[in-house]
């Protein structure tokens, strides 16, 4: 008897490649994050790239930095292709940070998975 037994699944496998965040300023009017499809460098932003076999969507991005969380809900979503990047800028961040400080982030991605991250400003 020949044949294939098993089961075929596909899943995403997101993570941030490139952080590239300068201190923010504070004072801004609450932190947002927008979407570039593709490979798109540049001060602010988070470069995702999905090394699985299903697309995904990141929902929300959170920075956590002197004690503060900034969080901001993804403006219309950013699809992360199977094999693909996708870059997120943020701004309108509402607590200064400094230099070479750390913070920690992650982001929600719409299959439930979170993709965690860490870095220094800039």
């Amino acid at each position: 008897m020949f044949g294939l037994f098993g089961s075929l699944t596909s899943t995403a496998q997101v993570s941030v490649n490139i952080i590239n965040v300068p201190a923010p300023a504070g004072g801004g009017g609450g932190h947002t994050a927008t979407c570039a499809v593709g490979y798109a460098p540049g001060a602010n932003k988070l470069t995702f790239y999905n090394t699985g076999s299903a697309n995904t969507s990141t929902t929300q991005v959170s920075l956590t930095y002197g004690g503060s969380a900034q969080t901001a809900a993804v403006v219309a979503g950013c699809n992360v292709m199977s094999g693909a990047y996708a870059t997120i800028t943020l701004a309108g961040y509402t607590v200064a940070g400094t230099s070479d400080a750390p913070f920690t982030g992650s982001a929600s991605l719409t299959n439930g998975g979170q993709v965690a991250f860490s870095g220094h400003f800039q």
